[in-house]
């Protein structure tokens, strides 16, 4: 089977949830089609469908134990569905968790001191985690780093396709191709730790007062440069609550901070065409807040 002509459609998402998961799906809801297909069923599991052969495979082996490790709330996987002949990949439901996305709440929901901190103590646990004392955490896989080529070509194609949408929100092609190519020389770090792999305002999890209560969709996690995670910080604070952020996480390496900037303007200039075609206002508002920071407006 060509994973390139794989349709994630209901029938389907239907099919190898009730032969698989011993559950009868009477309701779905697509909830969105980033990294995984994920979808909302019978109004109260979620299910995410990866896309790739490389995703939820680290969730699935690794999250169990890492879990353990984080003071923080992570959802708890339900089910693990295998890879089959109508489905070459793995998926995993989970229960609905009470909290909610950051994307949902309004920009200055999380511009505490408080929050940054929090949040920065959090991403600073997971990323000590000692990478040689456990065979389970040997398990995660370490990727291609920055491929900036491959990289700015994707910038490229969707400027190009989708360049009235950047110029409605304030962002000339030209000025963000710019800023973009001030990063091609770009090195990592010294150190692969533990993360996230895919941290944005959608991944943050908040109570009813907007604290901080942990991270969702673990699905890219992976060995990479701490730098990739830390980007979280130019997506969503504003630049006191960065700098808390910043306090609490400790110090980085120069080379790092730039990957942080740069994993943000990356993430966006993708997320912004994604939020017109979906018309996710929500995340259009975060996503621009996140460029204009990248950026430097």
């Amino acid at each position: 089977m060509d994973p390139e002509k794989i349709k994630i459609d209901q029938d389907l998402v239907k099919q190898l949830i009730e032969s698989q998961c011993e559950l009868k799906v009477h309701q779905l809801e697509l909830l969105n089609t980033l990294v995984c297909a994920e979808y909302l069923v019978n109004g109260e599991f979620v299910f995410r469908f990866a896309r790739q052969k490389a995703h939820l495979k680290n969730e699935i082996k690794v999250m169990p134990w890492l879990r353990s490790k984080l003071n923080f709330m992570t959802p708890m996987t339900e089910w693990v569905g295998e890879p089959s002949a109508r489905f070459p990949f793995h998926f995993v439901g989970a229960k609905k968790t009470a909290y909610k996305s950051l994307v949902e709440q309004p920009l200055w929901s999380c511009q505490s001191l408080e929050f940054g901190e929090e949040l920065g103590l959090a991403l600073k646990q997971l990323h000590q985690i000692p990478s040689r004392s456990s065979a389970k955490q040997k398990q995660l896989k370490t990727p291609a780093f920055l491929r900036f080529s491959e990289r700015l070509q994707r910038c490229e194609n969707l400027w190009r396709k989708h360049e009235a949408w950047f110029e409605e929100c304030g962002f000339p092609t030209s000025v963000l191709r710019e800023v973009f190519l001030g990063y091609e020389d770009l090195q990592p770090g010294h150190e692969l730790v533990p993360i996230h792999g895919n941290l944005y305002s959608r991944q943050v999890l908040v109570d009813e007062q907007f604290n901080f209560v942990g991270l969702q969709d673990w699905g890219n996690m992976q060995m990479g440069d701490r730098g990739l995670d830390l980007s979280l910080a130019w997506m969503i604070f504003e630049e006191p609550v960065a700098k808390s952020f910043f306090n609490a996480y400790g110090p980085i390496e120069e080379a790092q901070f730039e990957i942080s900037l740069f994993q943000a303007l990356y993430h966006s200039v993708v997320m912004l065409p994604y939020s017109f075609r979906t018309q996710d206002e929500n995340l259009k508002q975060w996503t621009i807040f996140s460029l204009r920071k990248s950026i430097g407006l």
